[in-house]
C-alpha cells in the first residue's frame, strides 16, 4: 500500500508520453499532403517527441502552454527542412495545429474529469486503493484514445477545408489568414491565466467551484474552432476564384492564338488561290524553258515552285486546317529543340466536337510534352488519335526523366516549375474539356515515358 503513489506517478507518466507519442502522429498525418509526395512526413512526429519528452520529464508538471508552444515550434522547423517553399503558409498551420491541440485537449478532458469526480475520486473507491488505481489506469487509457481520434478527426476536418494545399501562400495572405486565429489564441490565453490566478488565490481549482467554468471554457474552444474552419474555407474560395480567373486568362490567350492560327489558315488560302491563278503563267514559263531546251534552268525553276508550294502545303493534313496549323507550329518547336515529333493525329469527322476544344487539348498537351521532353536524355513526342467505338482518343506519349508528383486532392501532376502561381493550370483546363464531353483524361509515368490520354465521348 506504501507503494501506491509511486505507481500512480509512473501511470501518469506513461500516460503522458503516450499523449505526446499521439500529438507527434497526428501532426505528422496532418502535415503529409502539405509536403511533397516523397517527403517523410514522419520526420515531424520524430522530431516533436524528441523536443517534448525532456520538456515533460524535467518539470515533471506539464501543464503550461509554453512547452506546447515549443514543441509546435520544432514542428514547424521540421516542415521547413523538409520543404523549405513557402513559408507564409507554414506558419499558418502550426498556429492552427498548436491551437486545435489545444481544443482537442480541452473537450477531450470533460468525460475524464467527469468519471473522475463520479467514479474515482469517491468514498468508496478511498476505501479500495488497488482498485482504485486500476480504475485509474482504464480511464486515463481510454482518455488517451479518445483524445488521439478527437485530435485526428479535427484535423481530418481542417485538411477537407483546405482543399488548395499547394498553393502558395502570400504574406498578405498569411497576415488575413493569422486575425482568427490569433484573436483565439489571445482568448485561450485568457482562459489560462484567469484560471492559475483563481488557483493561486484560492487554493482550488476554478472548475470544481463553478462547474460552469468548463462547460463556458469548451463552448468557446469550439466556436474557436469552428471559426478557424470558416477562416480556412474563406481562404480556399478566394484561391478557387483566383484559379478560376487564371484559368479565364489561359483561355483567352488559347482563343486568340486560335484567331491567330485560322489568320494563318486564311494566308494559306491567299498564297494558294495565288498560285492557282498563276498557275498558267507558270506552264507558260516551263513550256519555253522547254522549247528551249535548257534543262538546267526548267529543273531550277521547278524547284523554286516546289518550294514555294512546300512553304504552303500543311505537313500535316488532319482533316481539319486549324489542328493542321497547331500541329506545324509545335512539330517546329519539337525540331528546334532537338526532339523526334511522330505525329499520326485526325481530327474526329462527323463528331459533334467543337475545334476549338481540340485546340485547347492539343496546345495545352504538346507545351507540356515538349517541356517534359527537352530534357530527357532522348527526348521524343508522339501523338495520335483513334475512335474506340463511341468514344474518341487521343494519346500523347513523350519522353520523360524526372520525378512527378500528383496531387491527391484532384489527382492532376503538380507543376515543376518556380512560378507555380502562374502555372499548373493546363492540364487542369485538358481536363475540363475532356469532362465537357462527358470523357476524362488518364495519366501515366512508366519506363521514362509521360502518357497522357484523353478520351472525348461521342453522342
Amino acid at each position: 500500500m506504501d507503494n501506491m503513489e509511486f505507481y500512480w506517478e509512473i501511470a501518469a507518466r506513461i500516460i503522458g508520453i503516450m499523449l505526446l507519442g499521439m500529438n507527434g502522429i497526428c501532426f505528422s498525418c496532418f502535415a503529409k499532403p502539405f509536403l511533397g509526395k516523397n517527403k517523410p512526413a514522419w520526420v515531424i512526429g520524430i522530431t516533436y517527441c524528441f523536443v517534448m519528452f525532456p520538456l515533460y520529464m524535467i518539470p515533471w508538471n506539464m501543464g503550461g502552454m509554453v512547452p506546447y508552444m515549443c514543441g509546435t515550434l520544432t514542428v514547424f522547423g521540421a516542415m521547413c527542412f523538409l520543404e523549405p517553399m513557402n513559408v507564409c503558409q507554414k506558419i499558418f498551420l502550426t498556429v492552427i495545429m498548436y491551437l486545435t491541440q489545444r481544443v482537442s485537449h480541452c473537450i477531450a478532458l470533460i468525460p475524464r474529469r467527469i468519471l473522475f469526480d463520479c467514479v474515482i475520486n469517491t468514498p468508496f473507491m478511498y476505501t479500495k486503493p488497488i482498485l482504485q488505481f486500476a480504475v485509474y489506469v482504464a480511464v486515463d487509457l481510454a482518455y488517451v484514445c479518445w483524445s488521439f481520434l478527437l485530435l485526428r478527426f479535427l484535423f481530418h476536418i481542417l485538411s477537407k477545408a483546405y482543399i488548395y494545399k499547394k498553393e502558395y501562400m502570400t504574406k498578405k495572405e498569411l497576415g488575413l489568414m493569422l486575425v482568427t486565429p490569433l484573436s483565439v489564441l489571445a482568448g485561450d490565453i485568457a482562459f489560462t491565466f484567469y484560471s492559475r490566478v483563481y488557483e493561486s488565490d484560492m487554493n482550488q481549482y476554478i472548475w470544481n467551484i463553478h462547474s460552469a467554468y468548463l462547460w463556458i471554457e469548451n463552448f468557446y474552444e469550439l466556436i474557436s474552432f469552428a471559426a478557424m474552419v470558416a477562416t480556412i474555407m474563406f481562404y480556399q474560395s478566394i484561391k478557387d476564384g483566383h484559379r478560376r480567373e487564371k484559368e479565364s486568362v489561359l483561355l483567352a490567350e488559347q482563343i486568340e492564338n486560335t484567331k491567330l492560327h485560322i489568320r494563318g489558315i486564311e494566308r494559306i488560302y491567299r498564297d494558294i488561290r495565288g498560285i492557282r491563278h498563276d498557275m498558267g503563267n507558270h506552264i507558260t514559263t516551263l513550256e519555253n524553258l522547254f522549247l528551249k531546251n535548257e534543262p538546267k534552268e526548267t529543273e531550277k525553276y521547278l524547284q523554286r515552285w516546289k518550294e514555294q508550294l512546300n512553304e504552303i502545303t500543311p505537313e500535316f493534313k488532319t482533316g481539319n486546317p486549324i489542328t493542321d496549323v497547331i500541329l506545324m507550329e509545335k512539330h517546329k518547336e519539337a525540331m528546334e529543340k532537338g526532339i523526334y515529333f511522330c505525329c499520326d493525329f485526325h481530327y474526329p469527322q462527323g463528331m459533334k466536337i467543337d475545334a476549338f476544344d481540340v485546340s485547347v487539348i492539343l496546345n495545352n498537351a504538346l507545351t507540356n510534352a515538349i517541356e517534359g521532353a527537352e530534357k530527357s536524355e532522348n527526348p521524343y513526342i508522339s501523338i495520335s488519335s483513334y475512335r474506340n467505338k463511341n468514344a474518341y482518343m487521343i494519346e500523347i506519349r513523350n519522353s520523360f526523366d524526372k520525378q512527378l508528383e500528383f496531387d491527391e486532392e484532384n489527382g492532376l501532376p503538380e507543376t515543376t516549375k518556380a512560378d507555380r502561381e502562374n502555372h499548373g493550370y493546363g492540364m487542369s483546363n485538358i481536363r475540363k474539356v475532356a469532362r465537357k464531353y462527358f470523357g476524362d483524361i488518364d495519366i501515366m509515368v512508366k519506363d521514362e515515358e509521360f502518357q497522357l490520354s484523353i478520351m472525348l465521348m461521342m453522342e
